[in-house]
């Protein structure tokens, strides 16, 4: 259970939400994508040029700006969205500390406001 306190961030934005990175095979199960998975709905709209700011549990924090060289995927009906991490954002050592393969199937739980 560490390791996935560890891979859970806050995602600071005009909606705040909850995510976590996870690697993902991608286009093939050689391949691991380093992944940020949230809920659709913590975006609404995902545009060119939108920054995400990431907040860690050891404090730590993150933004990454949205581009046409990110992958993006998202899913309004299954209320998700997959968005690609840069090799250049986070070093070797911080990807190992939020990312972990691991034998746990993660689900993101939240209670919408209403």
């Amino acid at each position: 259970m560490k390791q996935m306190k560890k891979s859970v961030c806050k995602i600071d934005g005009q909606i705040k939400g909850t995510g976590f990175l996870c690697l993902i095979p991608f286009p093939n199960v050689l391949h691991l994508l380093n992944v940020l998975i949230t809920c659709n709905h913590v975006f609404n709209d995902i545009n060119l040029g939108n920054t995400i700011k990431l907040v860690f549990d050891d404090g730590k924090e993150k933004t990454l700006e949205l581009d046409k060289s990110r992958k993006v995927y998202t899913n309004e009906e299954n209320d998700i969205t997959i968005i690609e991490l840069k090799e250049d954002e986070f070093d070797l050592k911080d990807i190992m500390r939020y990312i972990k393969i691991n034998k746990y199937i993660l689900f993101i739980i939240q209670k919408e406001k209403k």
